[in-house]
């Protein structure tokens, strides 16, 4: 899902490589994006990340098969799927929020579309 490469010293590109998808961010990327944007923060080596995808879009948001199991709920409750929906937000936003702990700016190179997500 998630490529990285050194294209020069003390650059870091990480590249969103599901162009078949459009890019979706699907249950592997939110696996690996914080482990991959961890790893970059303790690198001291690299001084900048640019973050890019293939493809004809930068990203189609989050893959909505992805997001709709982790937000239904077997259990006709209302308050307990409230609070499933708030652990599953959270858990996107933790995952997201590893771009902003790191030390090193994030360029995003945006092509083509990009939907939130």
């Amino acid at each position: 899902v998630l490529d990285v490469r050194i294209p020069a010293p003390g650059v870091a590109e990480v590249i969103l490589n599901r162009p078949e998808t459009f890019n979706r961010l699907g249950e592997k990327f939110w696996e690996e994006f914080p482990r991959c944007f961890e790893e970059i923060g303790r690198d001291k080596s690299i001084y900048v990340v640019l973050l890019k995808a293939t493809g004809k879009h930068f990203t189609a948001g989050l893959d909505l098969q992805f997001g709709g199991s982790m937000l239904s709920s077997k259990v006709d409750d209302p308050a307990r799927n409230g609070i499933k929906f708030l652990e599953t937000v959270k858990y996107l936003q933790k995952s997201s929020d590893t771009i902003a702990r790191i030390p090193q700016p994030v360029i995003a190179c945006i092509h083509g579309g990009c939907i939130g997500g």
